[in-house]
């Protein structure tokens, strides 16, 4: 699909959403047409990478980077270490100049970047007063699996010189890598880490029951989508318990609080209740938001959903009451 056919595909989809309204139709009682339009948009959007393919998806989202809108709010640098290019934002109001937040951005170890995931972040790091870092980690098909995970422990390690008070943060497959890095980090080096903050996990890649199948159809992505995101950074290896992709019962570490948040049209719900059950039997302090009818990736798009907006404030709520 070229970007002609795509644009036109996009205005094709928004077109039948207003339609659908102006006959009284709404998929959810609690969303607005901008938000349906999203919805939509978004998941027309996914889906249509199961026939194009990833790379397809890959080239046409480096093609919209929003701007975040708060930027005057702001200050964005853009650095590296050890080889590692990061971004970093700085609100102009900081509460605690010793806490640093290391957020890894989601995207299935194939997409997303930091630049994609500037417009939360920022509103993040302004809600928290707190600085937030987000290293730009290889993925798919550049680079193969385990890198992704290597390098996100070897920047942490690298950022635990000059600090050490940071909290893990990261949606989907992010999420997913700062258990990953929480996990490899020694005893002494987990005492820098003293929170984590987990955005809709991805930690059951290949999961088959429950939510995968029965939000098919609400949210923007299907279990096909999820499965060829794995493969693709999976390459010909086998997962290895020494950089999981996968967490239950058996490898999820003993975490420091942490706050955990998901939509219920979400087909990650049932993984990330279930990550949820196995924190709290492990004494995890842990607070747990469920926002209702929120499809994946629905924090991006503060504050056209509101529930973007209400899972930044629980979030500073849970960093600043906990």
């Amino acid at each position: 699909m070229n970007s002609l056919l795509y644009i036109i595909s996009l205005v094709g989809v928004t077109v039948q959403v207003l339609l659908k309204r102006l006959l009284g139709y709404k998929k959810y009682p609690n969303w607005s047409v901008k938000t349906e339009i999203i919805w939509a948009t978004s998941r027309m959007t996914l889906l249509a990478s199961n026939k194009y393919g990833l790379l397809w998806l890959k080239r046409i989202s480096q093609k919209f980077m929003p701007k975040p809108t708060l930027k005057k709010q702001i200050n964005i640098d853009h650095n590296s270490i050890k080889g590692i290019n990061y971004i970093k934002v700085t609100p102009h109001a900081i509460a605690d100049s010793n806490k640093t937040v290391v957020y890894f951005n989601g995207g299935g170890y194939t997409l997303g970047s930091p630049e994609a995931s500037l417009e939360f972040i920022t509103r993040l790091s302004i809600a928290l007063k707190t600085v937030i870092l987000i290293p730009e980690y290889p993925t798919a098909p550049e680079a193969e699996y385990p890198k992704a995970q290597i390098a996100c422990l070897n920047f942490v390690r690298e950022i635990m010189k000059d600090c050490d008070n940071l909290i893990l943060a990261g949606d989907s497959a992010g999420a997913a890598l700062a258990l990953s890095t929480f996990k490899n980090l020694n005893t002494t080096e987990r005492k820098n880490i003293h929170g984590t903050v987990l955005i809709s996990p991805w930690v059951d890649p290949l999961s088959e029951i429950g939510s995968i199948n029965y939000n098919n159809d609400n949210d923007i992505g299907d279990r096909t989508f999820v499965t060829n995101c794995y493969k693709l950074y999976l390459g010909n290896k086998m997962e290895s318990s020494d950089y999981p992709m996968s967490f239950n019962v058996d490898n999820i570490p003993q975490l420091p609080k942490t706050f955990i948040g998901v939509g219920s049209a979400e087909i990650l719900l049932d993984q990330t209740e279930a990550l949820k059950t196995e924190l709290i039997k492990n004494s995890t302090p842990t607070r747990y938001k469920l926002y209702p009818n929120m499809f994946h990736t629905f924090w991006n798009f503060s504050p056209t959903i509101p529930e973007a907006s209400q899972l930044i404030d629980d979030i500073s709520s849970w960093m600043t009451n906990d």
